[in-house]
């Protein structure tokens, strides 16, 4: 599955997808919605957090625009999308590696 990066989420309009508030969004090209069972983005550089949608709801719930370059787009918000917390840790993974090549210099295979 490819996860794509979303570089700059934006703010809807008041009432666009709820009444009387704005909403964190973000545009999914439509060919690579249709293309796709399931679309996952982060967003902006944090990888630990990712966001998964199903291709029909997101189709359901966005609106369809087209931009300047003539691309359609369909504008989806992020509270649409099912937030998973990914369980690496680099800080976690690097103090195991760390252990593990303390333990393998005592016991003599990296002389």
């Amino acid at each position: 599955m490819i996860i794509h990066t979303v570089k700059n989420p934006f703010m809807c309009r008041v009432g666009q997808f709820t009444q009387g508030n704005r909403d964190l969004c973000v545009g999914l090209d439509y060919n690579t919605i249709k293309q796709t069972k399931e679309f996952w983005c982060y967003l902006g550089k944090n990888k630990k957090t990712h966001y998964e949608i199903d291709s029909a709801r997101a189709l359901e719930v966005g609106q369809e625009w087209t931009n300047k370059r003539g691309k359609t787009v369909i504008i989806v918000p992020i509270k649409d999308f099912k937030k998973v917390e990914s369980k690496y840790d680099k800080e976690k993974e690097e103090k195991k590696e760390e252990k593990r090549e303390k333990i393998n210099r005592e016991i003599g295979l990296f002389d």
